[in-house]
């Protein structure tokens, strides 16, 4: 069971984003003033995020990045009928960047799943996928393997509205589509404006806009964090991308019985903080490589050459998953001015954060304690419960 939103309250209103212990940040948008002048922080307010309404295009190329990050495309068959879903999953923290989307479609409708924790926009009517969704996506494709998805969907619509087929032929020809599925090494012919290996951000350029990437990273788990370093090592809290902040130690400092993952080292005998940024991705290869040494994804290829870092991408094979993830000073300031002033969604509110002590905290230990906790507790904030009301 699916639960939808409770129209008739103030969504912005209602939820504290910081409710643990009352903790909080007063956000500071005069220049020159920093949002972690005092300890004692209040609260912070969804209801302003200080974004600039998006041209058609700019939104346009947010939201194919947003699907190349967190969206799909469905064939489905319920009751022997055929129903067609375009889908943005996001965490219920981060519902602001999906009432953006209806806001700017038009159409649509967002839910939440019945233990909270996850939020959906979705549409489900073949006519506004024909008239609306279906232009986006052919003007501006998809980067990643959600392209050979998004040809299937358009096969399978295409297939459910001829009428020249019968039921069974119907049947038989969209269960045959949906058997179809990518190589290992399959690329979104996106790329093929330009030759790979992608030789700098010039060339990644002409195939990734700055809309895409911005959506892209707010849909995806990208990380702005603030983390510890032992011994030279920084142990980020990376899972599928992210802002970060993070401390300094040895491994002589860890508690025999505290925390199991490095990047959870006690905070109290670290001695340096650092900024990071780090997203991860799997599929998406560049062909070419040998057996046994996969190739990095061409998508993050890109958006490496494109923030200007110099950390390499890494493959992952325990997790099967390819990653960049940097703490290097020069590299965390070019992510910090790409990325000002453009989110949309809460992800916008974790880069404030990280931006501006990264701007006016860097190196000051005791400040960027508090921040690495803020953040960390930020992203456990959920909606209010008296949001939603039960849809049967």
């Amino acid at each position: 069971m699916r639960e939808t939103p409770q129209f008739g309250k103030n969504y912005s209103s209602i939820i504290n984003p910081l409710g643990f212990n009352r903790l909080a940040v007063k956000m500071f948008l005069t220049r020159g003033q920093s949002a972690w002048d005092k300890v004692e922080y209040s609260t912070l307010s969804h209801q302003r995020l200080n974004v600039m309404q998006p041209k058609n295009t700019e939104f346009q190329q947010w939201l194919v990045g947003m699907t190349d990050g967190d969206g799909s495309f469905s064939v489905l068959r319920q009751n022997d009928k055929w129903t067609l879903t375009f889908k943005i999953s996001q965490n219920t923290y981060n519902l602001r960047a999906l009432y953006y989307i209806k806001q700017q479609l038009g159409v649509g409708s967002v839910s939440v799943e019945s233990n909270r924790d996850m939020g959906s926009f979705r549409i489900r009517d073949r006519k506004q996928l024909a008239n609306i969704i279906f232009p986006i996506f052919d003007q501006y494709p998809l980067l990643t393997t959600k392209y050979f998805n998004y040809a299937k969907f358009k096969s399978a619509y295409a297939i459910l509205e001829d009428k020249k087929l019968t039921k069974s032929q119907r049947n038989a020809q969209i269960e045959t589509l949906l058997l179809t599925k990518p190589d290992e090494s399959y690329i979104s012919p996106a790329w093929n404006k330009i030759t790979l290996p992608i030789a700098d951000a010039n060339k990644a350029g002409k195939v990734i806009s700055k809309s895409w990437l911005i959506g892209f990273v707010e849909a995806s788990p990208a990380t702005f964090y603030v983390a510890e370093e032992v011994k030279g090592r920084v142990y980020s809290p990376l899972a599928e991308g992210s802002f970060h902040c993070a401390p300094s130690a040895k491994r002589s400092d860890y508690n025999a019985g505290g925390p199991k993952a490095p990047r959870d080292l006690v905070a109290k005998d670290a001695n340096r903080i650092v900024h990071g940024f780090g997203i991860t991705q799997k599929l998406d290869r560049v062909p070419g490589v040998r057996i046994g040494h996969p190739a990095p994804p061409v998508v993050l290829e890109g958006i490496r050459h494109i923030l200007h870092i110099s950390t390499k991408v890494v493959y992952k094979e325990k997790y099967n998953h390819y990653m960049i993830d940097t703490t290097n000073s020069r590299a965390i300031d070019n992510v910090s001015k790409y990325f000002f002033n453009t989110m949309k969604g809460m992800k916008g509110v974790e880069y404030r954060i990280w931006s501006r002590s990264f701007n006016k905290h860097k190196g000051d230990y005791s400040q960027l304690v508090k921040i690495q906790k803020l953040l960390r507790e930020l992203r456990t904030v959920r909606a209010d419960n008296t949001l939603w009301t039960s849809k049967s």
